[in-house]
C-alpha cells in the first residue's frame, strides 16, 4: 500500500523531500505508475482515479502559491529588528517569483499534454 501524503499534515514533509530527498519524492510519484516528468496538471487529472495524487498536487500548489507570502511577515520581523526593508522590492520579488513558477508549471503541463497527444497520434498511425 502506498503511504498517503495528507494536505495540511504533510506540508513540511513535502518541502523536506523536495530539498533534501528528491529521490524519495521521485519514488513516491513513480509508485502511482506516473511518468516522473508529469506536470501538476497531469497529476491533477490522474488524481480523479488516485486521490493520493490529488493530495500531492494540493501540497505542491500550497507551496507554490502561499509559501512565498511568508516573505511579508519575515520582512516585517527584519524591520522590527532594525533592518531597513524595501517593501516595494519585497512585493515585486514575491509577485515575480510566484508568476514565474506558475508560468513554468503551466508551460510544462501543457508541453506534457501536447507531447502525450502527439505520442498517441504516432501510435495510431503505426497501427
Amino acid at each position: 500500500m502506498i503511504p498517503t501524503l495528507r494536505y495540511p499534515n504533510d506540508l513540511l514533509r513535502l518541502l523536506y523531500w523536495v530539498f533534501f530527498k528528491p529521490i524519495t519524492l521521485q519514488r513516491y510519484i513513480e509508485q502511482f505508475d506516473v511518468r516522473y516528468n508529469a506536470g501538476l496538471i497531469t497529476l491533477w487529472r490522474r488524481g480523479k482515479t488516485q486521490p493520493e495524487l490529488r493530495a500531492l498536487v494540493k501540497l505542491a500548489l500550497f507551496h507554490i502559491l502561499f509559501t512565498p507570502l511568508l516573505a511579508f511577515p519575515l520582512a516585517y520581523l527584519f524591520q522590527l529588528a532594525g533592518f531597513s526593508v524595501n517593501w516595494g522590492g519585497v512585493a515585486f520579488g514575491v509577485a515575480v517569483g510566484v508568476a514565474g513558477v506558475v508560468a513554468v508549471v503551466v508551460t510544462g503541463g501543457v508541453a506534457v499534454v501536447v507531447a502525450g497527444a502527439n505520442e498517441g497520434d504516432e501510435q495510431a498511425e503505426a497501427d
